[in-house]
């Protein structure tokens, strides 16, 4: 992979009104006295192997005792893991190329999708699919297709992110998985990022955290997508991510190294 150039952009004051908390060893704080914006503070506290070939995609059980996630292989699998990385369960599904996933507390099915199908699937906890949506999604690359799924049980809505060419944020109803809007992702300065790998949506403080394998980054927006702070995770190939407001903490899996990643923020 070409390494990705980390320097800090200074946004130009007249074509960006953004203002972005600074975080500094957990405490709250501004932008730099020089103006600029800065990253917010993200320490690595863990990592865990797995025992799942390429791991991508990342959810909450319904009870929040434990994780979701998926093995993007050819045939792979759909997998419940401790916060260790010990795997739990394996549901019996095999995948074209499974890379998010995500858990309905209500239904407690569960929304998987395959990217190069360009499809939604919901599944039973057996297994079986229920329904299946195909987004058309531009492109000529297969592999730059859909990465990342998350739930809005409030809104009764799904996020679907796609990978690239375009970067795009698609909002689905969990009704009949019809597609409500879909948006071109275009951030600027420290929030650019250059394609998308999965995300998370925060129902507590009504957020959306997405995540960029090629960045290394993490941007965090409001409901509207318009970002509010960014943290540098250092992973390449970061693919799945849930994150626990409650104990400041984010779990990404890796898909390079098949480990889970522990963060505080």
């Amino acid at each position: 992979m070409q390494k990705k150039d980390s320097r800090l952009y200074v946004p130009n004051t007249h074509t960006s009104l953004l203002t972005v908390v600074c975080v500094l060893f957990f405490w709250i704080g501004c932008s730099g006295k020089d103006g600029t914006i800065r990253y917010s503070e993200l320490t690595l506290i863990a990592s865990y192997p797995l025992d799942i070939s390429d791991p991508s995609g990342l959810s909450f059980s319904v009870d929040r005792n434990a994780l979701w996630t998926v093995s993007d292989d050819r045939g792979g699998g759909i997998y419940r893991i401790s916060f260790t990385g010990n795997i739990l369960e394996r549901l019996d599904y095999s995948g074209d190329d499974l890379e998010g996933i995500t858990v309905n507390p209500v239904t407690r099915t569960i929304f998987v999708v395959e990217e190069r199908l360009r499809e939604v699937r919901e599944l039973n906890k057996r297994g079986e699919i229920l329904r299946i949506k195909t987004l058309d999604i531009p492109g000529e690359n297969p592999n730059d297709g859909l990465e990342g799924i998350t739930i809005n049980p409030e809104r009764d809505e799904l996020y679907v992110v796609n990978e690239k060419n375009p970067m795009l944020f698609i909002r689905m109803a969990l009704a009949d998985l019809s597609v409500l809007d879909i948006s071109e992702v275009n951030f600027f300065g420290i929030f650019k990022v250059t394609d998308l790998s999965a995300l998370f949506f925060d129902e507590v403080n009504d957020e959306i955290w997405l995540l960029s394998d090629e960045s290394a980054k993490i941007v965090v927006t409001d409901i509207n997508l318009q970002p509010q702070r960014a943290y540098l995770t250092g992973l390449s190939k970061g693919e799945g991510l849930v994150v626990d407001v409650d104990q400041n903490r984010i779990y990404i899996v890796n898909d390079d190294s098949d480990e889970l990643y522990v963060f505080q923020y």
